[in-house]
């Protein structure tokens, strides 16, 4: 099952998983209960020269925190994940499963992005969410990142996929559990 927790407002939720887009290594869950979240406003990004904040649990810290993003200035054109890897490299990062796809369309990401930012929000100086963070090559240390554009939310939303039926293999890269 999934649990979700609000630390601000100290609620709790389970969760139940609604929809899949593996090419974009996204999903939708669902709360079992109203705890009191707000919609997030999505965009796009607009000026990738300027400071974005990515929020989440980095190296599974305690208590959510964002970290500095800048985007690498490739965002003129539309950025693959083959962009950034060749495909033994990807089937190396990404093991059996096939997700994200090697041909998904990413934001690149020249900072570090660190296990525990899988799946945080990126968001622009006005606080817009305008990607979200889903992986790097070497735990996100060698500053060649991505984040998956907010875009594809729609693509999400539209989606009929079945569920993956295993963890995929980057869980053990960019996500932490916290243990709470």
């Amino acid at each position: 099952g999934i649990d979700v927790h609000s630390e601000g407002l100290k609620k709790s939720s389970r969760a139940t998983l609604k929809k899949a887009l593996r090419e974009s290594d996204l999903a939708l869950i669902e709360l079992t209960e109203n705890i009191g979240l707000v919609p997030l406003k999505t965009g796009s990004v607009t000026n990738p020269e300027v400071e974005h904040r990515i929020w989440g649990y980095p190296r599974g810290v305690k208590t959510m925190q964002g970290d500095e993003v800048r985007f690498s200035e490739a965002l003129d054109v539309k950025s693959t994940l083959s962009d950034l890897m060749s495909e033994s490299e990807y089937r190396k990062a990404v093991g059996e499963q096939g997700f994200p796809r090697l041909s998904a369309v990413i934001l690149r990401v020249g900072s570090i992005i660190q296990p525990g930012h899988s799946g945080g929000p990126i968001f622009d100086k006005a606080g817009v969410v305008v990607g979200i963070g889903d992986g790097g090559l070497h735990e996100g240390i060698a500053r060649i990142n991505w984040a998956i554009p907010t875009n594809d939310l729609q693509k999400l939303m539209a989606s009929n996929e079945a569920f993956p039926t295993a963890r995929p293999q980057q869980v053990a890269h960019f996500s932490v559990e916290t243990g709470e």
